[in-house]
């Protein structure tokens, strides 16, 4: 039988501002089972060693993601980011680009908040579904408005 939510740590400092090293949360393993994660959410999920990882949902199938000239496109919109700060994104932006991808069906685009230190999507691809454990459950102090 599966639990509804699972305890996971974060471990690192790649989604910082957000979430800090050594941080406690909790994971709602069903929420995915009813709806598809979005731009935004918090997921985690596990990656080829059987760790968990927690990162940013970019983007979601069918949806297409782009970075050039500096600047970070999904669905050709430009995307701010409010949760990582101006630092962070200029050296995200410095150091990467590429031409329109379109996420595949049955995965996720992911980015840690503190872009300059995070292996994510960019490095590693697209996380399919079947690896994601769930979304993770911020207390309302952490949400961003």
């Amino acid at each position: 039988m599966q639990r509804p939510f699972i305890h996971c740590v974060v471990e690192g400092s790649s989604m910082e501002p957000t979430l800090f090293s050594g941080e406690s949360l909790l994971v709602n393993t069903f929420i995915y089972k009813f709806v598809r994660p979005v731009k935004g959410d918090i997921i985690a999920f596990q990656n080829s060693e059987k760790q968990y990882i927690i990162k940013r949902v970019a983007a979601s199938s069918g949806d297409i993601i782009e970075l050039q000239h500096n600047n970070l496109y999904i669905n050709n919109e430009y995307e701010i980011g409010g949760y990582i700060n101006d630092k962070n994104k200029q050296i995200f932006l410095q150091k990467n680009r590429f031409s329109p991808l379109i996420v595949p069906n049955g995965k996720v685009f992911v980015l840690g908040d503190n872009r300059s230190c995070s292996i994510d999507s960019r490095k590693v691809g697209f996380i399919s579904m079947s690896n994601v454990i769930g979304r993770v459950v911020l207390p309302p102090s952490k949400h961003v408005y």
